[in-house]
């Protein structure tokens, strides 16, 4: 009797252990998986932030003269959002949850900004003979990086709900929207530690450019380097089941591809929330930049500050959002104790579209200040401690919209919406992907919004060069 209780007890004890070691194999996975994807969202990010300062900044070096340099930097940047929005689209239609082609534009993307010291580099001895092929050098390389980088945002943020790859679905998303103001603050940062110390920066700047694209470079390397090595790891390239999965796109799945698109239809909420708050943020990046040129001195240090103070903002909504949704899963889970009710998005929703219009309503109040062109108004309204307070809360805003929107995609009730017969439904794959061409219609929502805000402070940006080369 004693040998057989010793007996129970020993494997009492093994069951125990074996239970705490797959605990913290679990949570060391879900901790790395959170990474990776905090990696990708910064990598995306702040490679997208860094190719367009430095398009920007040759622009400046290239002798052209000031008609031409404006027209050339204009259409050069449309191309350039152009081929991120292109990567998107194309990464969205045919290879959205493919791991193996989000490694291979990892390679080439990094390989393509390391190349991009290279004219940097020539700069330095740089002839009339030698600018067309610099010139050309650094069309070809921007527009990879700008194409890839699109690839990578559409694909990293598709493979949230990947069932395949550990760790839960609300970590995921939270790491993956922390790090994009988390990616443009780090980038802000950068360049305004550039511009500082290298205020003279068209005299010698072919070494200075070149250093501060290495230092940059670098982290993108570093960061590159990391989620390579994270995503080799976790991809389980050798399951038939994964590789079947990650075979999925528009083009195959065309019936799964039409469910989603009725669930995406069906949140009309979600779809007008996203687009209203990024076309008030844009406007409102506009409206700063005209007030900065015409009213401040070192408008690009006070631009920057206020671009810095949004993503802090931004970090502060996203990170409490998802930080209650997370509470939100862990109280109606099924093993808490607690009766499981449903969640209520009602009241969340209606506090984020109450702070959606008090934006809408600053903004217009703002521009008919600018409108009715009164002395002392522009100045006395949009001053400088009023335009980091509104800087505050746009950016929190934007944080707790976008929170809100990918959170729904990726939590959404398939079944539920569909309102689908016990025959029709779906399984639990098609159900992932469903919400991974959810979230990626978003992107797209995203990308087209971003493109006309660009489009059109690129126009203004031009207007304002032109009038003070006029003057």
């Amino acid at each position: 009797m004693e040998n057989s209780k010793e007996i129970e007890n020993q494997n009492k004890i093994q069951t125990n252990n074996k239970i705490e070691t797959n605990n913290e194999i679990e949570t060391n996975n879900e901790i790395l998986t959170c990474f990776i994807w905090f990696c990708l969202g910064f990598l995306a990010t702040f490679g997208y932030k860094i190719h367009e300062k430095s398009a920007k900044i040759f622009v400046m070096i290239f002798t052209l003269s000031g008609d031409q340099n404006v027209n050339f930097g204009f259409i050069f940047e449309i191309i350039l959002i152009s081929l991120y929005f292109s990567g998107i689209l194309i990464a969205f239609l045919l290879f959205p949850v493919n791991i193996f082609w989000l490694q291979i534009f990892l390679n080439i993307t990094c390989f393509m900004f390391l190349l991009m010291i290279l004219p940097s580099a020539m700069l330095v001895k740089l002839t009339p003979e030698s600018a067309e092929t610099v010139r050309l050098i650094f069309y070809i390389l921007n527009g990879f990086c700008s194409f890839g980088i699109g690839v990578i945002t559409m694909i990293g943020a598709s493979l949230i709900t990947d069932h395949f790859v550990g760790g839960k679905t609300s970590l995921k998303l939270l790491f993956y929207l922390l790090s994009y103001p988390v990616a443009e603050f780090a980038s802000d940062l950068a360049n305004n530690f550039f511009y500082s110390f290298y205020h003279g920066y068209l005299n010698g700047f072919g070494k200075r450019l070149a250093k501060f694209m290495s230092y940059e470079l670098a982290i993108i390397l570093l960061i590159y380097l990391v989620t390579s090595f994270l995503i080799y790891s976790f991809g389980n390239y050798k399951d038939p089941n994964h590789k079947i999965w990650m075979k999925s796109n528009v083009t195959n799945k065309t019936n799964i591809f039409k469910k989603a698109l009725k669930v995406f239809i069906r949140q009309p909420k979600s779809i007008f929330l996203l687009l209203i708050s990024n076309i008030t943020y844009g406007v409102f990046q506009i409206y700063s930049m005209l007030y900065l040129v015409n009213v401040v001195d070192g408008q690009f240090a006070y631009l920057t500050m206020l671009s810095m103070t949004i993503s802090v903002f931004d970090f502060i909504g996203r990170l409490i959002s998802g930080l209650v949704r997370i509470r939100m899963e862990k109280r109606l889970s099924p093993d808490n104790s607690e009766p499981k009710t449903e969640v209520c998005y009602l009241s969340p929703m209606l506090i984020i579209w109450l702070l959606v219009i008090s934006q809408i309503i600053i903004l217009l109040v703002t521009c008919y200040s600018l409108a009715i062109d009164l002395p002392g108004t522009l100045g006395s309204f949009f001053s400088h401690n009023i335009a980091l307070l509104m800087s505050c809360f746009f950016g929190l805003v934007r944080g707790l919209v976008g929170s809100i929107v990918y959170y729904r995609a990726s939590n959404v009730k398939v079944n539920n919406i569909l309102e689908v017969i016990i025959d029709d439904v779906l399984t639990s794959d098609d159900v992932n992907l469903v919400k991974c061409f959810g979230i990626g219609l978003y992107v797209i929502i995203e990308g087209v919004t971003l493109v006309l805000i660009k489009i059109t402070n690129i126009y203004f940006i031009r207007l304002v060069q032109r009038q003070m080369q006029q003057h």
